[in-house]
Parts: C-alpha cells; structure tokens; sequence
C-alpha cells in the first residue's frame, strides 16, 4: 500500500475510532456525573456534594475501555496489514497479539502519563458543573430550577462537548497507535515504525506558527525501539515513540491525527529479518 493510501485509510479508521471513543468516554462521565445527589443539593452543599461525586474510577474505567477496545481494534487491522505484506508469511496472530496487548495495557497506561489525564478531566469536570449551577444562579434562576437544569444537560448531547471531543480525538490517536505498535512486535519479523502525517490544512508546521511540525515528519522511518524526534520552533525537539505518544508535550500531542504505519525491515538482500520474543518491543 501506498503512503497516501494508508493516510487516506487510517483517516476513516480514526473517524470510527472516534465515534467509539467519543461513546465511551460520553458514558463513563454521565455515569460519574449521576452520582450526583439531586434531590438533597441546597446552595450550601452543591460544592462539596459534586466533588464527593465525580469518582475517578468512573473516568479510568472509561479511559481503559478507549484503549483497550480502539487499541486491539486497530492493532488487529494492522497485523493483517503485515500478512498481506508480499513474502510475510502470514506470521501475525490476533491472539497472540490480544495477550501481549492486554496484558501489558495497565501497567502501559500507569506509565505513560494516563494517570494524571485522569485527574485533570476529573478536576476539569467538577469544575464545569459547578460553574454551571453558580452561572445560572447568577441570571437569577431559583435553584431548584438549575438542579433539574443540570440534571437535564447532563442526558444532553451538549453535555461537556467542548472538551469531549479533545478527549476523543487525543486519545484514539494515541490508543491507536499503541496498538499498532504493540500488533508491530507480534509479528515473527522486525518491522520498523513510519510516520504518516494527516498532510491537510490542520496538520501542524512551523511555517504557520505551530511549536511542533508534522509536515515534515511525514515519512520519517525509525527502529521499532526508537523514537520520533519532533523539532520544536524554539529549537529543542520532542521524543515520541509514535504520533500521539502521551509522554510527548501537550502542544504536540493534543488533537493530533498522525498516524504510525509498521513496514518490515529487510537485510543488505533484501530479505525479512526474523525475530523471537527476545527482541520485542518494550512498549
């Protein structure tokens, strides 16, 4: 496949992605926002009350089930990707792969900086009901009327949207492109990581004022341990072991829609290079 085909095919892929993550996402923070005691606020209360509500076991729960179902989603697209490869004898297995994928996603996400995202949509959404409920007292609605106000726009499609599809769109990338990561060691082959950038008038690039430039790392081949060095306009540059990787610095990272593509590495002859689990990945 060609590098404008993956684009093109990685694009509707992530449409999908993000209207399963944007579900997810959606249902946990309704559910957290639920637990909210309705009946029993009173002006003196709400404050602490919505704090006591907002579990974040609701929103880990839901930042698991993103990764683990877009992740074993595209992770499974991309193996089979490797067997269509020509002389890749058919050596990527779901199974195998959901094992590796599944059994390392806690320990993936506890390490790379998901934890505290957690937090920060957790505090970010008490934060929004409250100043929801103080807003609408201050237009000099009664407060019982905001109360089922609140509970109303908490079913609505409006609920949280704006940083709802912040959500979606940064953590499917970054789901994803774990997942092709992960599918990229299971293999049998040594494969390498290829950056495919999104290459339309959102894609970030320097010429525009953008801190980070994916433009030019459209095409950028590194080893499947290595990482993607990112320049930054100020000089220095951010280490991402794939577009989206959640280490990387919010202004590179947040809504990105690259892509990393897995492409086998061949030998001086052109031949594939095998692998055992010795050198897998440690990602």
């Amino acid at each position: 496949m060609t590098v404008d085909g993956y684009r093109n095919k990685w694009l509707r892929f992530l449409g999908q992605y993000e209207k399963m993550s944007r579900k997810l996402i959606r249902q946990g923070l309704r559910k957290s926002a639920g637990n909210i005691p309705f009946d029993d606020l009173t002006p003196a209360t709400y404050v602490g009350s919505i704090v006591s509500a907002i579990k974040l076991s609701d929103i880990e729960s839901a930042y698991y089930s993103i990764y683990l179902s877009v992740g074993l989603k595209h992770g499974q697209r991309v193996g089979n990707g490797m067997n269509r490869e020509p002389y890749q004898s058919k050596a990527f297995g779901f199974d195998s792969f959901r094992a590796l994928f599944t059994s390392n996603l806690v320990n993936w996400m506890r390490m790379n900086n998901i934890p505290t995202r957690i937090v920060s949509v957790q505090s970010s959404l008490i934060k929004h009901l409250i100043d929801f409920i103080g807003f609408n007292i201050g237009q000099g609605h009664d407060f019982n009327m905001v109360v089922q106000m609140l509970r109303g726009y908490i079913q609505s499609r409006r609920f949280y949207d704006w940083e709802m599809e912040r959500i979606v769109r940064t953590e499917s990338v970054a789901a994803a492109n774990y997942g092709a990561s992960i599918a990229g060691t299971t293999g049998g082959y040594l494969q390498e990581k290829l950056w495919i950038s999104a290459h339309d008038p959102r894609t970030r690039r320097h010429d525009r004022g953008d801190l980070y430039d994916h433009w030019d790392m459209d095409g950028v081949r590194v080893g499947p341990n290595d990482v993607f060095s990112v320049p930054s306009r100020d000089g220095g540059v951010d280490n991402l072991m794939f577009p989206g990787d959640p280490k990387g610095r919010a202004a590179n990272i947040i809504n990105c829609r690259c892509s990393v593509a897995i492409v086998p590495k061949r030998d001086a002859d052109g031949r594939l290079i095998s692998v055992d689990s010795r050198n897998r990945v440690g990602v």
